[in-house]
């Protein structure tokens, strides 16, 4: 099964509920080289194809830049002007499985990763987003932070990362949740939480750890939604 082989199965207990939602809707998966040019990279991407003929992508995992080996290669080139992504979050509950939960070791950890709880997924995808075109994807992978005409990155690549100081407190952006509001994680904590900040500043720090919000995220675009997060009146993991 490819998309076992992707998801390097046994998965996390966090990141379960993002899988089963993919395998539950996914008609095809193929690969793309994709050439971007700033700066002048080859990357490759996995691209699923839903049942309902929407598209998602995922980078290629961390320990392998480039050389994936799936049938149906396909090459994209060319950029266009960014725009600004879609999807307005719709859950942030926790997952449910049968294996615990990710850790990382620290002997193991990438060199200069500004937020290590993210490399169980980053040996899965680096970055995850959703593509109306592939011809967008150039510009996406060569600025993991913007999109274009809908497409965008939910989840940033590690490359994406941006790590920032919002009133005193040194937070990575790691993932999107709109247009007007990032999730967070704060820097060098060993179990940190999401923190949701808004462009007017306005932090709410929620219970979930990066790992569930991208199950969630991943479970949300492939069309499985979830419950609201409890910043947007939704139940705490805690209750």
């Amino acid at each position: 099964e490819v998309l076992e082989k992707i998801w390097k199965q046994p998965l996390p207990t966090e990141l379960q509920s993002g899988y089963k939602a993919l395998a539950a809707r996914i008609k095809s998966v193929r690969v793309a080289r994709v050439k971007a040019t700033l700066p002048t990279a080859t990357h490759f991407v996995i691209v699923y194809t839903l049942m309902t003929g929407a598209e998602l992508f995922g980078g290629a995992p961390i320990e392998h830049a480039v050389g994936l080996t799936l049938d149906n290669e396909e090459e994209t080139t060319m950029s266009n002007k960014p725009d600004d992504g879609l999807r307005r979050r719709r859950g942030a509950a926790r997952s449910v499985g049968s294996k615990g939960p990710a850790h990382v070791d620290p002997d193991q950890m990438v060199p200069d990763m500004l937020l290590p709880a993210m490399l169980p997924f980053y040996r899965i995808h680096d970055g995850f987003g959703v593509l109306l075109s592939t011809g967008h994807l150039p510009l996406l992978l060569s600025s993991p932070t913007e999109g274009m005409s809908g497409s965008c990155f939910y989840v940033y690549p590690s490359r994406g990362l941006e790590l920032e100081v919002a009133r005193g407190r040194p937070l990575v952006r790691f993932a999107r949740v709109d247009k007007t509001c990032s999730a967070c994680a704060e820097h060098g904590v060993p179990r940190p939480v999401v923190v949701y900040l808004e462009k007017t500043g306005e932090q709410t720090e929620d219970d979930e750890c990066p790992l569930d919000f991208i199950g969630d995220t991943i479970s949300n675009v492939a069309g499985q939604r979830v419950v609201p997060p409890s910043y947007m009146g939704g139940p705490s993991s805690s209750s």
